[in-house]
């Protein structure tokens, strides 16, 4: 690249013991000649980056004016932003990339591109390490101001030290990747915006009706397919409930409906996944119409060629119902094993349903080795005693804590939450409606 701007290349070389050399050409364009060198400054010193200091060079704020970004051996990449001319550049300073909260880095070894990957306007961050993998950082910001939030792993691995560009190699329109490689041989990838999954719902169904709490799981049929150019394995799906047809991270989650699929989903392949039988409508879910359905890669793991087919829905109504209780321990709502002293947190919530205004008595209990223990809604703690906790109307109650702390003995415990269908103080068993949870402590 022509670093001072005289209509020749010039040679910007990175060493192995962290420093960055400029060979300026004293000769042609055609016929570059290199006498000497002299090193990168920063702050007007001559500067020491670390391990393996690879340098590329761009404009990065649009100032018309070339930066620099270096990346280094344990992973992370600066930017060094030009203070002066574009033929003269003067660095100040040498500042970490950030990404998300932190800086940005990668395994080891960072070799930084900065290029407009997915041809949105805005220029991107492609960045070898010594694995020989290719992270891709998508620029979430404008052109002249990147902003970094997230990684994707390129579906590409090279025998380790990936340095690499891109080019159109095969003159089809189409950026390509050409690339170096720890093992000395040097590769070229070809295809739209270079290898990648495409991850999309093939077929979605569901029943057309359900209750609050009701495991569906059985009636659930969910077939994937990575319609992309590379294979692809580890992500998450979820299953949610919407008030509209769009599947969404925002909508409400079915109870035990996240799913990671470890397979390895080839180019072209097409998979059924095995829906867990007890997946289910949140108990606090109200009466109405939804929309069901499930959306793959929530987490962002894989970066897909479209990414508008990870969702579908299907129409179903929660019907009227009973009350629904619903106790859990540790956001679970299985049999939770703690050891001493570790935190514990029950939670109750109810969905009142067609039971919404009736006189009940509502029972928050524990059944131990020591006796029975309620719930003191006044106190916001355990007292000794069977007895009603509280007695009045029933209302939909949202996730409730009634136990939260470390202070429970070795031993088993049976958390209870129920309402019934009067004010005598006495449970009525025909016509409670009762969830319970057991809790081990063990030393």
């Amino acid at each position: 690249m022509d670093w001072n701007e005289d209509g020749k290349k010039d040679l910007i070389v990175g060493e192995g013991d962290g420093h960055v050399r400029i060979y300026l050409n004293t000769n042609t364009d055609a016929d570059p000649v290199f006498s000497g060198f002299s090193y990168l400054q920063v702050g007007g010193v001559d500067y020491d980056f670390g391990d393996c200091a690879s340098p590329s060079v761009v404009d990065w704020d649009n100032d018309g004016r070339k930066d620099l970004l270096v990346g280094i051996e344990p992973g992370q990449v600066f930017l060094l932003l030009n203070t002066n001319t574009d033929a003269d550049p003067v660095f100040a300073s040498s500042d970490p990339v950030q990404n998300g909260g932190g800086g940005l880095t990668v395994v080891s070894a960072a070799s930084p591109l900065a290029v407009d990957w997915n041809e949105d306007g805005a220029k991107d961050l492609l960045v070898g390490d010594g694995s020989g993998q290719i992270s891709f950082f998508e620029n979430l910001g404008p052109d002249s101001a990147p902003l970094f939030d997230g990684v994707l792993l390129m579906n590409v691995a090279f025998a380790g030290n990936s340095r690499f560009d891109t080019v159109d190699w095969n003159n089809d329109g189409v950026r390509d990747i050409i690339c170096g490689s720890k093992d000395g041989d040097v590769y070229t990838l070809q295809g739209e915006y270079g290898y990648y999954p495409d991850l999309a719902v093939e077929i979605f169904a569901g029943p057309a009706q359900a209750e609050p709490n009701e495991q569906m799981g059985s009636q659930l049929a969910l077939i994937i397919s990575n319609r992309g150019n590379a294979a692809l394995r580890g992500f998450h799906l979820n299953f949610y409930l919407s008030d509209d047809p769009e599947i969404t991270a925002d909508d409400t989650e079915l109870k035990y409906g996240l799913f990671y699929i470890t397979e390895e989903l080839e180019a072209g392949e097409v998979y059924t996944v095995d829906v867990h039988s007890y997946v289910r409508i949140p108990a606090t879910a109200a009466a109405g119409s939804y929309y069901l359905g499930p959306l793959l890669d929530i987490y962002g793991e894989a970066w897909e060629l479209d990414e508008d087919n990870n969702d579908t829905s299907c129409p179903i109504e929660i019907s009227p119902t009973d009350p629904v209780a619903d106790i859990e321990a540790n956001g679970s709502d299985t049999p939770v094993t703690i050891d001493l002293g570790e935190s514990l947190n029950v939670k109750i919530a109810l969905n009142a349903n067609n039971g919404a205004g009736n006189n009940s008595d509502w029972w928050v209990l524990i059944d131990t080795a020591f006796g029975w223990y309620r719930y003191n809604l006044a106190g916001g703690s355990f007292v000794p005693g069977l007895a009603v906790t509280h007695q009045g109307p029933l209302f939909a109650l949202s996730p409730y804590t009634v136990f939260n702390g470390t202070y429970l003995p070795a031993g088993s415990y049976k958390f209870y939450f129920g309402v019934d269908g009067n004010m005598n103080g006495a449970p009525d068993l025909g016509q409670m409606y009762l969830d319970s949870i057991d809790v081990t402590v063990v030393n």
